[in-house]
């Protein structure tokens, strides 16, 4: 998957107007047009270029101006699922957003475990798939967001084996992302994933 290619299940206008200003209240979802397409990969290539930045200078110099998730390299499996869900490459039937909205859900959140991704021999698979390690069902967009859960299954909803630590280091992010920031029902908030980040980080909004 290259970077340019995440640009397809991005919503443009909302992304862009979030990440430049910390005023932007729009966010506009229409059909992905092959103008939207192309816009979305220059899009891409700038969220990561400034996820990148925002690693290597201090958190004033940083442009993300909403509270934002950086999954990288050392969350590969978890990085690459994220992307695929975005880009509805996943489980999903149609791709996300990098922008979401935080949500309290409450409930079982193993609902997937009758799900054929998330089935007995899948999983088989994906532990001789990583080594024999240890594996858990990833879900994407998670479990406490608005596009999340078992009621956007299977359409907004990505799940996919990825070894546990994997899952356990990107659920403790946001939990981070979520508690320093503050979030509250519907508040958004951006996920950026690649494996070609070097690490996983969470930013808190720009002041």
């Amino acid at each position: 998957m290259s970077l340019g290619s995440l640009g397809a299940g991005i919503n443009m206008q909302g992304v862009l107007s979030t990440i430049t200003t910390t005023s932007a209240r729009q966010y506009v979802s229409k059909a992905m047009t092959a103008s939207i397409i192309q816009s979305g990969r220059g899009f891409t290539k700038l969220a990561i270029k400034m996820a990148k930045e925002c690693i290597k200078t201090s958190s004033k110099k940083c442009r993300l101006a909403v509270p934002t998730l950086i999954v990288g390299s050392d969350n590969p499996n978890a990085a690459q699922h994220i992307v695929d869900a975005q880009t509805g490459s996943g489980s999903n039937l149609v791709g996300g957003s990098v922008l979401l909205r935080y949500k309290n859900r409450t409930g079982n959140r193993s609902w997937y475990r009758n799900s054929l991704e998330c089935s007995a021999v899948k999983k088989q698979l994906a532990m001789k798939r990583h080594g024999g390690g240890s594996v858990e069902c990833d879900e994407f967009p998670f479990f406490k967001s608005a596009q999340g859960g078992r009621p956007n299954y299977p359409g907004l909803v990505s799940l996919r084996y990825i070894p546990k630590r994997e899952n356990r280091s990107v659920g403790g992010l946001y939990a981070s992302l979520v508690r320093w920031s503050n979030l509250r029902k519907n508040k958004k908030f951006l996920v950026l994933a690649h494996p070609s980040i070097p690490f996983s980080m969470v930013i808190n909004k720009r002041k």
